[in-house]
């Protein structure tokens, strides 16, 4: 996996990638069928009293991918069917976009506002202010410009900020760059009542195939206990091992579609645990995590998934030395 730094500059804003260059009317953002990007997220609870609950302290990195995989025409319109898209704040397993390149607008289908004709701006990359595209808005932005060096091009940037405050209050930034796309992201949770504070997410762009094109490193990687995802995840499931039979390792793969405290452990022919491999929260997700039998004899072993402690499945695999 090559490790990409990422300047204090560039973290300052963050936003979907799938724009050209708001500031050049001729450039519209890059969006075909086929493109892909990968993201690493890392997510960091607040180490503080917000409303005077005391937090824990933890960090996780999730790595994905975003994948544009196909067209749609909805209402006479052509959107691109869009999976695991970060967008003002969140992310979009499924979504139907386009880009009005009049407007200078990144446009979401949305089936249940007929009185937008069917559609809500989740962007304006335009430089108008204010905004006089006419769109209905998903959220109030307020943005600003300027230039950045990314995978090794030197580009102009727009960052949009929003800030809602309720019962949830939520804070993100998103940064997006000409020819790339959302190359940063962050936002903040934060449950007024009760004063839980589900932490800070921040999203960095890696590496993308934008038509045709590599930028930056675009594999997911699988080093250890591994958390990635691309695909809709609807169940908890259990994959067999492979290699199997191993000698005297072999990778065991599950996934986890809602959060729950994961217990994943290996027993012998016996029933005796030999190993916990997994014993902790996951959140929804494909992981990948390794058994190594190194201190154990040959034979049959199995391994079991557990989610909360209700067990999800069982199998076996085959140890040769």
């Amino acid at each position: 996996m090559k490790k990409i730094i990422f300047s204090l500059l560039i973290l300052i804003s963050s936003t979907c990638f799938l724009y050209s260059n708001p500031l050049d009317s001729s450039v519209n953002f890059p969006l075909h069928v086929g493109d892909f990007y990968t993201y690493r997220n890392v997510r960091v609870s607040l180490p503080k009293d917000s409303f005077g609950y005391k937090y824990f302290y933890t960090k996780d990195t999730v790595y994905y991918q975003a994948k544009v995989i196909d067209t749609i025409s909805k209402s006479g319109k052509k959107y691109f069917v869009c999976k695991n898209f970060p967008l003002a704040g969140s992310i979009y397993s499924n979504c139907y976009l386009r880009y009005d390149s009049l407007k200078k607008c990144l446009l979401m289908y949305d089936s249940t506002s007929p009185t937008c004709n069917y559609e809500k701006k989740i962007y304006y990359l335009g430089t108008n202010n204010p905004d006089t595209s006419g769109f209905c808005l998903i959220y109030e932005q307020y943005y600003s410009f300027g230039n950045v060096t990314y995978f090794g091009i030197q580009t102009i940037y727009k960052s949009l900020q929003t800030y809602i405050s309720g019962t949830v209050m939520v804070d993100f930034i998103n940064y997006i760059a000409k020819n790339l796309g959302t190359y940063y992201m962050f936002y903040r949770w934060v449950y007024a009542h009760g004063g839980y504070a589900e932490g800070d997410y921040y999203h960095f762009l890696i590496g993308a195939k934008i038509n045709g094109i590599i930028y930056g490193d675009t594999t997911l990687p699988i080093v250890g206990i591994n958390h990635f995802y691309s695909n809709i995840i609807d169940k908890f499931e259990l994959k067999q091992n492979y290699p199997n039979p191993f000698n005297p390792t072999t990778s065991i793969k599950f996934q986890v579609a809602s959060s729950k405290f994961i217990r994943l452990a290996v027993f012998d022919i016996l029933g005796k645990e030999v190993a916990i491999l997994v014993n902790e929260r996951s959140k929804v997700g494909e992981y990948e995590t390794t058994f190594d039998g190194s201190g154990l004899p040959s034979g049959v072993y199995f391994y079991s998934l557990y989610a909360d402690g209700v067990r999800i499945d069982t199998k076996k695999m085959l140890m040769i030395k």
